[in-house]
């Protein structure tokens, strides 16, 4: 649980828990309170930032030639799939699959 605390990514107490092998996150929530709630205040934080990196990323990314996929852009986020991004982000997405960026 400290060690989620301290990484740059916060993750999830339920997250923590099933890495540690606990079928849900009781044991957790009981033994570090203090951390469960640190944890959680971390992940609202970061959950408040992501539509701006994401933008910021696609955004970025119209510049790159020739320009990433939206795959690779995905798991420069931490996403395991682009769905994300094409739900927050659908006009960004599209221009990066057409391959169609900003005027020069």
């Amino acid at each position: 649980m400290e060690q989620s605390l301290q990484s740059n990514r916060p993750t999830s107490v339920h997250q923590v828990a099933a890495s540690l092998g606990y079928s849900n996150d009781g044991y957790v929530h009981q033994k570090y309170p203090d951390c469960v709630g640190q944890s959680a205040k971390r992940l609202r934080w970061a959950k408040l930032a992501e539509p701006d990196k994401m933008r910021r990323t696609l955004e970025e990314a119209l510049h790159e030639h020739p320009a990433p996929t939206l795959t690779k852009l995905s798991g420069r986020l931490g996403y395991s799939s682009s769905n994300v991004l094409r739900a927050h982000e659908p006009d960004l997405c599209e221009q990066l699959s057409r391959g169609t960026g900003p005027p020069y």
